[in-house]
């Protein structure tokens, strides 16, 4: 069992590539994925702050159906758990 959990590590860890090239390619694409992250938080942001409780609060009675306003806590913790 340690020698498929080893090989999963690596994988994870340097895309099963040498290990000076696979940290790069890794470590490069996690600054890329933050980046998108925040862009994307930017972007969502009102124009005018007097909107932006309106983004963030959510009224359960007017959703039935449960739809969650996601789109100010996933990018918190996708920004956590990437790092």
């Amino acid at each position: 069992m340690t020698v498929f959990f080893a090989f999963i590590l690596k994988g994870h860890m340097r895309l099963w590539l040498p290990k000076s090239i696979g940290e790069q390619v890794v470590g490069v694409s996690i600054l890329l994925f933050i980046i998108i992250i925040i862009s994307g938080f930017i972007l969502w942001l009102p124009k005018k702050r007097k909107n932006l409780k309106q983004r963030i609060t959510f009224d359960w009675k007017k959703q039935p159906f449960g739809n969650v306003k996601t789109s100010i806590y996933t990018p918190l913790l996708v920004s956590i758990s990437a790092l």
